[in-house]
């Protein structure tokens, strides 16, 4: 909204105009019920915690595009809390939860 103001600002100031558009580059990645729950089954039979989010991830990158073409679900595999972020600087993917991933992954097939 800042950049839109500075923009309508600097335009009005030079006698241009100015019009907006927003694209949505990629589709919501929503997860189909069904899948959601085997994966749901899948960790609780493998003692794993399950942790659904009160509101979506506000990401999708390319996610949406593969359940365009297939019944899915997108998870993630926590590591805690004392983390850095996904894709920030500081991230260091966390070899120790690749044991509970590859055994969920394992117990989906």
């Amino acid at each position: 909204e800042r950049i839109k103001k500075l923009v309508l600002k600097a335009s009005a100031q030079s006698g241009m105009g100015m019009k907006f558009e927003e694209l949505e580059r990629f589709p919501a990645t929503e997860n189909y019920a069904e899948n959601v729950e085997k994966v749901i089954e899948c960790a609780g039979a493998l003692g794993l915690t399950v942790e659904k989010l009160k509101e979506p991830m506000r990401w999708s990158e390319d996610f949406g595009w593969y359940l365009m073409m297939t019944k899915g679900a997108f998870f993630g595999i926590g590591d805690g809390e004392a983390y850095a972020q996904l894709h920030t600087q500081d991230y260091e993917f966390p070899d120790g939860i690749m044991g509970n991933a590859v055994r969920l992954f394992a117990g989906l097939i």
